[in-house]
């Protein structure tokens, strides 16, 4: 969905390792409405947006299994997608 809503061809835009330049970051946080999942999703985008190189560099995770996401979650992320994306 968030390919064919936003265009962005990353694996995983909800990992939590990010890094970013501070000018880029100051660009676009003005404009982020997401307060939810979608939040990763939509800074990618507008910084895309905006002109900024976003490189997606593979590194090794190691999962917490105290870390859950339920179906009701991505649920209300795909609803959150879709009001940042047609609202």
């Amino acid at each position: 969905m968030v390919r064919l809503l936003f265009g962005l061809d990353y694996r995983d835009t909800q990992c939590g390792a990010k890094a970013f330049r501070r000018e880029a970051l100051d660009a676009v946080l003005p404009f982020i409405r997401s307060t939810e999942f979608e939040f990763d999703v939509e800074l990618l985008w507008r910084l895309r947006q905006r002109g900024y190189l976003v490189e997606e560099v593979p590194i090794t995770w190691e999962n917490k299994d105290e870390s859950k996401v339920t179906a009701s979650d991505a649920k209300e992320m795909l609803l959150g997608m879709l009001r940042l994306r047609f609202m």
